[in-house]
This record gives C-alpha cells, structure tokens and sequence, in this order.
C-alpha cells in the first residue's frame, strides 16, 4: 500500500494473515491529499485505529461501515466531508469519534445506533441539529460540538447518564433543555457564544460540574441554587447581563478560577464571606462592572494571584470610555494578600491606597491608570518584584522618596498626571526600559535618564520644558557587533560549521533576463528618518492610527455608561448604543482638586489628519465629547472586539520591533575564519 504508514504493530494469532505475517492494527493516512479511500484499505476489516486526518475527502464510501466491524477509533479532522453514509451505524464497536473541521450539516439517523460511542468530537462542522434519539447513545461520556450551528438540543439528552464533557459553545442556541438537570455525571460545562436568554433551575441541580463556563450570552439570572457549589473548580459568566450574584456565589470553597467580568454588576455583589469561604481562589476577575464596594474579607483570599478590578477594554489610549468599576477605595486588609502577582484596577475612582500597599512583594504587575489618586503610599517602594507599573490619568505630583528602591521595574507609565519631578532615587531603576511622561508638569530635563541604560522608550513631549523640542532627549540605536570569539575560529556562530564538500547544490539558470534594478538613495535627512522611526514605535499609537500627534487626556470630558441602559423597558437593541444612554457622572470627588488645578487649561491637541476620533458621534447629540461604551447587546463571536468601533489595541507592555538603522556593518576581522 503506498505512503500508507503502519505503526503501533501487535501481535496476535488473531493479527495474522494466511501467511503468518503480522497484520497491524492501526493506519495512518495522515496529509496525504486523498480524495478517496484507496480500496485496499476498505479490505482491512481487521483495523481498530483509522486515521485520515488533513486530508480532501468530500465524502465516505456507502460501504464504510460494513468494511470495518472491529474499527475502535477513527479520525478524519480536517476535511470536506458533507454528510457520514448510512452504513456509519454499523460500526458497532466504535468507542472514539473525531470529525473535526469537516462540512457536515446534519448525521444520519443510524447514527444513534453506535451505542459504544465514548467519545465524539464534531468541532467546526455545520450541524444544525443532532438526531432526535441522539439518547440512545447511552455510553456517550464526551461530547464536544463547539462551532455550530446547533439552534436547539433535543430532549433526549437527559438519556445521557454517563456523560462527563459537553461542550457546545459557539453556536446559536437559545435556551437549555430542563432535563439537563439529570446529567447527574456532568462535570465540563461549556456553552459560551451562544444566544442565551437565561439558565433552567434544573441547572442547579447538577451535583458534579466541576467547570462552568456561560459566557458571552444574555444571561440576567443564575440558578437560585446550585448543587455542585463544593465542587467547583473553575465558573466563567463573562459578558453577560446579569445584575446581581446568588448567595452561593460566594461560597464556592473549592473554586480556583472565578470570572463575572463585563456584566451589570452593582455596588457590593459579594457577601462578605467570600474572603473566608473561597480561599483557594487563584484567578478572580470582576472588571468592567459598576462595583463600588468590595468585602473586607478579601484579604483572606491566600491564594490569590490575579485580580481584575478595571476596564475590559485593554487600551489606555482610547481617550474618553470610561469602563471600570466605581471603587473609591479597597480594603484596608487588601495588603494581606501575600500571594498577589498580578492587579487591575484602572478606570476606577480610587483616590488613595492602604499605607501598608507596600506589603504585596509578589506584586509583578499593577495597573492603576485613570483613577484620582494624588500620592501613593511611603511604601511603594517596597514592592521588591514589580516589573510593569501603569500609573497614567491620574493627579500624581509627586513619587516617594523610595520609589528608586523598585529594582526589577522594566516598564513605568506616568503620562497625564501632574509630575513636576522626579525623586532622586529614580536613577536606580537601571532595569527600565519603557518610560512615559507625557503631560506632565516637568520644567527640566529629569537628570536621572543619564542613569537609565536600558531605556528604550521614551515620552517627554507636552510638559512645561523651557528648551527647544530638538533639544529634548530621545532614544536612538547604534548597531554593535559582538567581539570575535578566538576560541570559535573553527566555528560558525558558536555552532560547528558543515563541509562544503558534502553539501549537493543545485543551480538552476534562469532563461529570463531582467533589466537591472536602480536604488534610489533616501530623498529625507537625518533627523527626518529619526522621527519616522521614533513614531513607528510610539508607546501610545494603535496599529491602525495614522495620528502623529498625540492627544492631551481631559478628565473633565469622561463619561461613564449607564448601567441602568439596558433595563427590560427597552428592548431594542440599538437603544443601548444611543445618546440617551449616555449618563454624565462627577468623576471629581468632594475631597477631590478643583478642575483649576488640573492640567487642562489648554484645548486639546487636534488630531492629525488621518484620524478622526469623533467620526461617530451624531450630530444632533447634545453632548459634545466622545461616546461612552455601553454594554454589548448583541452576541458576537468568539475573539470579536467588545465594542466594534474601538481600534486594535497596541502590545502595550511589549517591547517594540524596530528595524535601526546600520552602521558600519563590518568590523575590522569579523570573517576572518571564513573558509575561502
């Protein structure tokens, strides 16, 4: 049989031909451009394992299933398959399905006679619908069906007894059949991406789930109860409208991974003990709700590492969406989170930190952009393992005497507060590579950058400096070659270099003549070249924006969502998305600065002329700013941005890839240990 690979051999008096040679029991066709079974494969009845992965198959010969009667476990991931013949049925001693990535629409109905099936996997098909006695596949203990376009399951899913795994996320269903309920063995739950409406009680009733995930539908209300609260390990009811959380949420005491982000959350919807019954809590994310008051039982959570408290929109340049949650302080036991490595807390309101904020050693990243804090805690300083530390939008005159004393710091973002200096210590931060002080109050150049060997971005611009803007400083990048190694000078690059001799080249002559290309020397100048590149790598540009200039933020023009916007009163859809949901909050707290105080005096810098950031506002609007983001309202697909008109969000944290300019290319001796 030709580029058919046999593997995995046994050996058996019953594996033997007429001849007695060994017969294997496996088959690989893997990537092997078929477009059909050869016949000589259809003629090993003996098969248990058939694999036909990556290939073109439209389609299954009508004998399929007669040709195999000992088949255990086929694959054919990846093909054009349009529908399984009807012989599919008879193979009776099929334990493992996986038709991923294939077209079919629907399955035969004798395919509720595989009654060993175990596991079936039809990822990424079409189907609209399984058969009405899909039931009758009572072994069936995983089911993974993500990627349809499944409307509805049928009722005799509640046959399935034995079932552990259902995943059926990414389709188009709109409601859960009761009888789920009685998947008493159901421990993986998955059907986000769908068109949910709500849950059925009955959900509550399962015993066993140990992972939930319901997210991206139109949920407002969880199961009153829920029977597998001591068990669960991980729950996911992102992006949802739900508007208050059940009892047991909060008591989830095996829990590790917990996300309610993007829905209507308001004021505090976790009892207060949460901190003392989910302490194995890991991953805990509330981000863009209305939450304005945390349990003072946080700080039990031991083993809490990552927290998201902030906005879902994960872009600081995005001007006026306002998308946090509403939280004016934290807990003062918020400090006692030992294991902490990783914090959001941007878009809020927050106008100050505990004094022992210090404590979090294992704090690496903190995110506190667009709150309203003036000063930050003498002992900052003292978080020994911070490495990323965005501080951007907020009142900031002044850095703690220490805070040079964050030795790991790679990245520092202080751009539109009021920084009028920098402390002297900051010329030990020599891990810094990333520093943004945009919008500040600096008169003088910060002597400290002298320091800053790793720096490579850099932000001065739109401060109070009193020096021409050529002479601000910037970063710019000289190429430099490693010494020449002695020792490798048999060598290439650290890596034994191959005979020539042994290496078979073959030249092809080209019959093509083609004229000789002409390069044309750079019609710019220096300094021109060096501010192209310094734009193509600005800490603050989007992928797709053309401004090249950037703009001054304006707390005064902030505007927050109105979670009161999609209430059931209005049930159209594009409702939420009008001027009427718009809701114009104070942002400025009674114990806040006045707007006289803030850097706000000049109007804000105008965009360059490819970039319109008000394109969508009405023009009969009555408010004259950007608009705020409301809730999505209508379900999108998986990946899909939360908002379609907000650009494509920067690698904020990365470090950019920028092509430098090459000087002196070729250092004196550098191929000297080239063959010649």
């Amino acid at each position: 049989m030709e580029n058919v690979e046999i593997v995995n051999p046994s050996v058996d008096k019953k594996n033997l031909d007429s001849d007695g040679a060994t017969l294997s029991l496996t088959l690989s066709l893997e990537s092997l451009d078929l477009t059909t079974i050869p016949s000589s494969v259809l003629e090993a009845r003996y098969l248990k394992e058939l694999y036909l992965d990556y290939n073109d198959l439209r389609e299954l010969p009508s004998i399929f299933g007669q040709c195999f009667p000992n088949l255990v476990k086929l694959s054919a991931v990846g093909n054009e398959l349009r529908k399984l013949p009807d012989s599919f049925g008879d193979l009776c001693k099929l334990c493992d399905l996986y038709i991923n990535e294939n077209c079919l629409e629907t399955l035969p109905d004798t395919f509720c006679q595989l009654e060993s099936l175990q596991n079936l996997s039809v990822v990424g098909n079409s189907l609209k619908a399984f058969p009405d006695d899909f039931g009758k596949l009572k072994c069936l203990r995983q089911l993974e069906a993500d990627e349809n376009e499944l409307k509805v399951l049928p009722d005799s899913f509640g046959q399935l007894l034995m079932l552990t795994k259902l995943e059926v996320g990414t389709n188009d269903l709109q409601s859960l059949p009761n009888i789920i309920g009685k998947l008493d063995s159901l421990q993986v739950l998955n059907v986000s991406n769908n068109k949910l409406l709500d849950v059925p009680e009955e959900l509550g009733d399962l015993c066993n789930l140990t992972q939930v995930d319901l997210s991206s539908n139109r949920i407002s209300f969880l199961p009153k109860h829920f029977n597998s609260m001591s068990c669960i390990r991980k729950i996911y009811v992102d992006v949802n409208e739900l508007k208050e959380l059940p009892d047991w949420f909060s008591n989830m005491v095996h829990a590790e991974e917990m996300s309610v982000k993007d829905n209507h959350l308001t004021k505090a919807p976790l009892l207060e003990s949460f901190g003392h019954m989910c302490k194995k809590v890991r991953v805990l994310d509330l981000g863009g709700n209305f939450i304005s008051e945390l349990p003072k039982s946080i700080g039990h959570l031991e083993n809490l590492e990552f927290l998201h408290l902030g906005s879902v929109i994960d872009e600081l340049e995005r001007r006026n969406f306002q998308n946090g949650n509403w939280l004016y302080k934290v807990p003062e036991n918020f400090s006692q989170l030992a294991k902490l490595r990783e914090v959001h807390m941007d878009e809020n309101q927050l106008t100050e930190l505990p004094e022992d904020f210090g404590n979090l050693t294992a704090l690496e990243f903190l995110d506190l952009g667009q709150n309203m804090l003036h000063d930050l805690p003498s002992t900052f300083g003292n978080l020994c393992s911070l490495k990323t530390c965005l501080l951007s939008k907020n009142h900031l005159q002044l850095l703690p005497s220490n805070f040079g004393d964050l030795s790991n710091l790679v990245d520092l973002r202080l751009d539109n507060n009021q920084m009028a200096e920098l402390p002297e210590s900051f010329h030990q931060l020599i891990q810094l590579k990333t520093l943004d002080l945009f919008n500040n109050l600096l008169t003088e150049i910060p002597g400290a950058l002298a320091s800053l060997i790793s720096l490579t971005r850099l932000d001065l611009d739109e401060n109070k400096f009193t020096i021409s803007e050529d002479d601000i400083p910037s970063i710019w990048f000289k190429v430099k070659y490693a010494p020449l190694d002695p020792d490798k000078k048999d060598n290439w690059r650290g890596r034994r270099r191959q005979n020539l001799l042994d290496i078979n080249i073959i030249k092809i002559t080209s019959t093509t003549e083609y004229p000789e290309s002409k390069v044309e020397e750079p019609k710019y100048g220096h300094n021109a070249y060096q501010s192209a590149v310094a734009r193509s790598w600005s800490i603050w540009k989007s992928h797709d924006s053309t401004a090249t200039k950037r703009e001054v933020f304006h707390r005064q023009e902030v505007r927050r969502r109105n979670h009161y916007a999609s209430d059931s009163e209005h049930e159209d859809d594009d409702w939420a998305g009008s001027t009427e949901a718009l809701e114009c909050v104070s942002v400025m707290s009674s114990s806040s600065k006045s707007s006289t105080d803030l850097n706000t005096s000049n109007p804000s810098t105008p965009c360059g002329d490819g970039e319109d950031w008000d394109h969508e506002l009405e023009t009969d609007s009555p408010y004259n700013v950007t608009p705020v983001y409301c809730h999505p309202q209508k379900i999108r697909s998986r990946g899909a941005s939360p908002i379609d008109h907000t650009f494509v969000p920067d690698d904020l944290h990365g470090v950019p890839f920028v092509k430098a300019p090459v000087e002196n290319v070729v250092e004196e001796g550098q191929f000297d240990d080239v063959d010649e």
